[in-house]
């Protein structure tokens, strides 16, 4: 970096100094846009492969052919200077005070098979190649022989056996980790094959058992073979070793970590991890605050990238001095999130809600419209029904022709003047017979402004409903298990896959738990979450059902879907580079990853530098990019 960190600003340049164009960065700029002008195919294609396992002799292996993910334009070397908003409470991915962050920067073993960023499709990583049992409940993954840890170690069918020991141990103190393993099992067939058995296996497509066998190894090694009773206070900051492409190297409790890229890094063999993971060494620096102290010190030249919050954050950063004075670039594109239920759930089960046309009325009251107008960026888009970006195998489950439920007091009055809350108390709230108020309590565990909450305050008024809000602390979830609220904001599920059995099932609406909080009961939404939770045959009915389901739950008015983003935007000092595409279709966190696209060029470096020490100014660009 060229200036201190002290002064914790870009010192801009006066409009007379020269401006000087960067051979270096000029070339990259237009082999970007031929790159973008001819965008590579990212499908994948699926094989069958030759392979020979003693004691499976009638194996049918098959294994997918992926692409290249990042650009051929990717250069290797350099250092990438990032930020963290606290340091990490434990190294452990899992047990207590296991975090985003401990498992972002630890949890980098690779699985047995990674997703296209792209489509989602199933790839080799740590196997090569996988098989499916006849009893379909069973897959075989033979695995890559060249696999190391990052102590230079041979990863095999040892560390996979382990990993299950691991995971199923009480000692990790992780219920829901301990949960995840229940009816999974698995054995070694040699040492680089094994066998991953799930119980009901025969009861969900090949794609799904893929997804609910695939695990990460866990090092036999480093623990001795042993998960010791004080395991998370032993291992509390001690970081396992990985068979991805980075290893922590080392760490200062009052400044940030270091990881180190492993030399000669076996993941390289295959195509479609060229052109990634690029940099030789990955710093993250603690700087506690939200953007605005982050992008201070980034401006300072203490960070090579800086998130930012959305559109209005990157149209104020198009006039900071240093993106005008070329030094900085901002870079901007979409991507297809994965989105569960993030909304309003509705308690059918309390007295006023348990009916349909007072659901629905507040449905139309709830001016959820009006806070994307006024209160949000155009980042955000409406979700319209139970998720978003729930496509897997090519195969899509969420329902794309189901209306946008709009804000509409004259349909929400109208619903009410035919309901039991057909007349008005003095106030200007509806009341019913009994001269119970129309009074409704939002509990919400998400973050929703106070402007947010005026908002949606003052308009239900219109329609004579009373709304008032209550922040879930700690504890207080216990009245969502119990059906004790009547609407519930918040976000349940992200699965690639949905199931909704268990969301609006009629068994679970008076049990107690998380399951069909909204104590839906509909016969004929049973039979079809029935036949889904059952389905083994086609994907591609399964898919079609969800999107039957979906429009049936939506037609009942117990979930009013929210807001989603699918914009990321950053800023980068000049010598960091990204492909064209800059992040992939379903990769949202491509940026944030010790397995990024990006790369470091040390001639743009050197030019900039240079330009920074005449005090000149260089040509500015932004970079965008929409899927």
């Amino acid at each position: 970096m060229f200036f201190s960190c002290d002064d914790i600003h870009y010192k801009k340049l006066p409009n007379s100094a020269e401006v000087v164009t960067l051979t270096s960065f000029e070339t990259y700029r237009l082999l970007l846009q031929e790159e973008k002008e001819i965008l590579p195919d990212f499908r994948c294609v699926n094989i069958e492969v030759d392979i020979e396992v003693q004691d499976l002799p009638d194996a049918r292996w098959v294994s997918v052919k992926a692409p290249r993910f990042g650009s051929k334009l990717a250069k290797s070397g350099g250092e990438l200077f990032y930020r963290i908003n606290e340091f990490p409470a434990t190294f452990r991915t899992c047990g207590p005070n296991s975090s985003a962050v401990s498992k972002r920067l630890f949890a980098t073993q690779m699985p047995l098979l990674d997703t296209s960023p792209y489509d989602h499709t199933f790839i080799p990583s740590a196997a090569v190649a996988w098989s499916f049992s006849d009893d379909k409940k069973t897959v075989y993954y033979k695995l890559n022989e060249n696999m190391r840890w990052s102590d230079g170690s041979i990863c095999n069918a040892d560390d996979f056996v382990f990993a299950y020991e691991f995971f199923t141990s009480k000692n990790i103190v992780d219920p829901w980790v301990n949960e995840s393993f229940e009816d999974i099992s698995i054995k070694k067939i040699d040492d680089f094959c094994i066998a991953v058995m799930y119980e009901e296996g025969d009861r969900v497509s090949p794609t799904e058992l893929l997804s609910i066998t695939n695990m990460r190894p866990v090092c036999k090694k480093f623990y001795n073979g042993i998960i010791p009773e004080n395991w998370v206070y032993t291992y509390n900051l001690q970081a396992e070793p990985t068979t991805g492409p980075y290893y922590l190297d080392s760490y200062n409790q009052n400044e940030g970590l270091s990881f180190v890229k492993m030399k000669n890094w076996w993941g390289y063999e295959y195509e479609h991890y060229a052109g990634m993971a690029n940099f030789d060494k990955i710093h993250y620096f603690v700087v506690l605050g939200a953007e605005k102290e982050g992008l201070k010190h980034f401006k300072a030249g203490k960070f090579d990238l800086a998130e930012l919050a959305g559109s209005a954050s990157y149209i104020a950063s198009l006039n900071d001095d240093c993106v005008t004075d070329g030094y900085v670039t901002p870079w901007r594109t979409t991507y297809e999130p994965l989105v569960g239920m993030y909304g309003f759930f509705f308690n059918t089960l309390d007295k006023t809600l348990s009916e349909h046309t007072v659901r629905q009325a507040i449905f139309y009251a709830l001016d959820i419209d009006g806070i994307g107008k006024t209160l949000y960026s155009p980042d955000y888009q409406r979700l319209t029904t139970l998720g978003a970006g729930q496509v897997f195998d090519g195969y899509e489950f969420n329902n794309k022709e189901i209306p946008l439920i709009p804000f509409n007091l004259e349909k929400a009055n109208t619903l009410l003047d035919n309901s039991s809350f057909s007349t008005f108390s003095s106030d200007g709230i509806r009341k019913n017979s009994k001269n119970q108020k129309l009074s409704i309590e939002i509990l919400y565990s998400e973050s929703l402004s106070r402007q947010i909450l005026g908002l949606l305050s003052e308009q239900a008024k219109k329609a004579g409903i009373e709304l008032t809000f209550r922040y879930l602390k700690n504890g207080a979830l216990e009245k969502i298990n119990e059906r004790n609220f009547q609407i519930y904001f918040g976000h349940i599920g992200n699965q690639q896959i949905p199931n909704h059995y268990y969301n609006f099932h009629s068994s679970f609406a008076n049990s107690f738990g998380i399951n069909n909080i909204t104590g839906l009961d509909n016969k004929e939404l049973d039979k079809m979450l029935e036949e889904y939770r059952d389905w083994s045959g086609d994907f591609a009915h399964l898919a079609s059902l969800n999107q039957k389901i979906e429009q049936v739950v939506m037609e009942q008015f117990v979930f009013l879907p929210y807001y989603y983003t699918n914009v990321s935007s950053f800023l980068t000092w000049k010598w960091i580079c990204f492909p064209a595409w800059i992040g992939h279709r379903h990769d949202p966190q491509f940026m944030r990853s010790l397995f990024s696209y990006a790369w470091f060029d040390q001639e743009i470096y050197d030019e900039v530098i240079q330009a920074r020490t005449h005090n000149n100014r260089i040509p500015a660009y932004a970079f965008d990019y929409e899927w």
